[in-house]
């Protein structure tokens, strides 16, 4: 785990997301992915440069650095195999997608590292 918490767990990984669909992403994209208004994403854009975990280029592209988008997809990693998991075991997609949501945060990297060896052994 880091010290960064949910959101910005959840910003890097949406910020990954969105550069592996769209390849560049500004502070708009977050604001729909989200849907969140614009001044919400522009404080967490302030404290994400402010942490470096992204830059923003002259055209106001987010970049995620090296710590960010090892963050990212750590979170993103998580993400995919709880929902993943749960879908396998028969949970509705949505809620599948929601509890992965807030499994990817709460569980060690220790935990996690040892459900991934253990998870086609059940």
């Amino acid at each position: 785990m880091n010290n960064y918490g949910k959101a910005t767990e959840d910003y890097l990984e949406a910020i990954l997301i969105l550069q592996n669909k769209n390849s560049l992403v500004k502070a708009i994209d977050l604001a729909n992915y989200f849907e969140y208004k614009r001044s919400t994403i522009s404080v967490a854009v302030k404290n994400m440069k402010a942490a470096k975990l992204i830059t923003v280029d002259e055209s106001h592209y987010i970049i995620l650095t090296q710590k960010g988008l090892n963050i990212a997809k750590k979170t993103y990693e998580k993400h995919m195999f709880f929902k993943n998991m749960l879908l396998e075991a028969g949970v509705h997609p949505n809620i599948a997608e929601d509890t992965a949501c807030r499994m990817e945060h709460d569980i060690s990297d220790t935990s996690f590292n040892l459900l991934k060896k253990m998870k086609y052994h059940f």
